[in-house]
């Protein structure tokens, strides 16, 4: 798990346990751009579009989360670091949390023979950054 001013959360060489192994899945992850139209037909605001990770940057204008408001159950909190006006470090406490969530049932299989029931619970990791205006990366 990475954190930059520009693109705020990025993740690096995800993947899975497969046997003995590890497949990986992506080398890096993170959001190149966010247009927002704001959508007003009042001139001179009709041509506005935000362009949020460039013009501001996701890492400079990132929350911090909090338990049970913005990150459920057994949590991980990681801070972010970007810069300030005067190039020093500015820390933002609890910038990204990392946490399981129960998504519902999986799977289940019933054998009528035995009367065994076997059922797995979908689980999520859910790795998630809020920014100022509120959009949640999941």
């Amino acid at each position: 798990i990475g954190f930059n001013a520009r693109e705020g959360l990025v993740l690096h060489q995800v993947g899975f346990k497969d046997g003995g192994g590890v497949r990986p899945v992506l080398h890096r992850a993170s959001l190149a751009e966010m247009a927002v139209p704001y959508g007003d037909p009042n001139f001179p605001y009709i041509r506005k579009c935000a362009f949020d990770v460039g013009d501001y940057g996701m890492g400079f204008v990132a929350n911090s989360l909090e338990l049970g408001c913005d990150c459920l159950g057994h949590i991980k909190y990681f801070d972010g670091v970007v810069n300030n006006a005067q190039g020093e470090a500015l820390v933002i406490p609890k910038a990204i949390c990392l946490h399981e969530e129960d998504a519902g049932m999986l799977w289940k299989h019933t054998d009528t023979r035995l009367g065994h029931v076997e059922v797995r619970r979908n689980r999520r990791l859910v790795i998630s950054q809020v920014r100022a205006f509120t959009y949640q990366l999941m």
